[in-house]
C-alpha cells in the first residue's frame, strides 16, 4: 500500500501527524515497526525535509503547586485544539526515534533541536 503513497498529494490534505504515525508503523506491533520504518524511511525523509514536518510541543508538566490538578485526567484531544501534541503521539515518535536514530539528525537539520527534550520524558 505505501508504494501507492504520494506525500505531496497526502501530507498537503491531511495531518502531518497522522501521515507519521502511518509511515513509521504506528498502528503495528513493536515487533513489525522496524521493517515498516525501514521501508518507509524515505518518505519519512520527505515528509521531515521537504514539508518540515515537525509534531507540536509536549504540553508543560503541571507545577508542583499545581498537584492538585493531577487527579483531573482530562482526556487528550485528537487533533490537538490546544496547540500541544498529545502523549500517544508523542510516545510514536519516541518509538521511531528508538528505532531509527536517525530521525534526530534530520529533525536537527530543519531546526527542530528540541526534539530530544521533547520525548525524552515519555
Amino acid at each position: 500500500a505505501s508504494n501507492q503513497l504520494n506525500i505531496k498529494e497526502l501530507a498537503p490534505k491531511g495531518n502531518d501527524m497522522e501521515l507519521f504515525h502511518f509511515l513509521s508503523a504506528g498502528p503495528h506491533v513493536i515487533s513489525k515497526a522496524p521493517v515498516i520504518l525501514s521501508k518507509n524511511k524515505g518518505l519519512i525523509e520527505e515528509l521531515i525535509r521537504e514539508m518540515k514536518f515537525i509534531p507540536f510541543p509536549p504540553r508543560p508538566k503541571p507545577q508542583r503547586s499545581d498537584s492538585h490538578h493531577l487527579s483531573t485526567n482530562v482526556p487528550e484531544e485528537y487533533p490537538p485544539k490546544d496547540g500541544y501534541e498529545n502523549s500517544r503521539q508523542l510516545n510514536v515518535i519516541a518509538r521511531a526515534i528508538l528505532i531509527c536514530k536517525d530521525l534526530v539528525v534530520l529533525w536537527k537539520e530543519i531546526g527542530y533541536y528540541q526534539i530530544c527534550s521533547d520525548v525524552n520524558d515519555l
